[in-house]
């Protein structure tokens, strides 16, 4: 089950947006000079688009009454075989030079980091600094939630009951039109899983949130 949970987790925050993103959009060159867009910026859109893609996906499979473990099973082994098309098969092919993928090169961007905090003056580097501590802070937040359960009012009773009807394959009720992408993303861990009890996968994406958006200032 703790596979299963990590599995639902990365396809809630990675796995369609990196497709997406990745291999999709250069291949249509839907933006100017993407494959030299800030790291940083593409892994914030990665998470952006696979919450998007996700729920628009459910909201399919609800309105079809097929939302199910099998059905997301399939749609995994099937993101995993587009992901060779375009990896191996399509680029061998066309020649797509392997700058497509998202390589992290941590020396590097200490180096640039370093170099940048240097040429800053005083005022910019107490900012910097701040918001260096403002990401450790958010990243320790979701390394703390990690194995926790919803507590408050408003996840208890509202976004996780949402949560676990759209797990039942079909569309919550009483939502007073509150907003459903957060509470349909969420209950893909519960399908997954086959168990909506195991709440911490999907609490664990929470935090992600505020680092998505630090990360996009920085």
């Amino acid at each position: 089950m703790f596979l299963l949970g990590i599995l639902s987790f990365f396809q809630i925050v990675f796995i369609p947006g990196y497709l997406l993103v990745t291999y999709i959009f250069p291949s249509i060159n839907l933006f100017n000079d993407f494959n030299r867009t800030s790291k940083l910026y593409r892994i914030v859109l990665i998470f952006a688009f696979s919450l998007l893609i996700n729920y628009l996906l459910i909201f399919t499979f609800t309105a079809a009454h097929i939302y199910t473990s099998i059905t997301l099973y399939v749609l995994i082994v099937l993101e995993v075989l587009v992901w060779i098309y375009f990896r191996f098969v399509r680029s061998s092919r066309e020649k797509i030079p392997r700058s497509t993928s998202i390589n992290i090169n941590i020396p590097g961007w200490i180096s640039e980091s370093k170099a940048f905090f240097y040429s800053c003056s005083t005022l910019y580097k107490i900012l910097f600094l701040g918001a260096i501590i403002i990401v450790l802070w958010y990243a320790f937040i979701f390394f703390y939630f990690l194995g926790d359960v919803f507590e408050h009012w408003d996840p208890v009773v509202g976004w996780n009951r949402f949560a676990v009807e759209w797990a039942s394959n079909h569309f919550p009720t009483h939502t007073f039109r509150y907003p459903q992408l957060i509470p349909s993303n969420w209950s893909l861990t519960y399908v997954i899983m086959q168990n909506s009890g195991v709440q911490c996968f999907a609490k664990a994406i929470m935090p992600l949130f505020p680092l998505a958006i630090i990360s996009l200032f920085l």
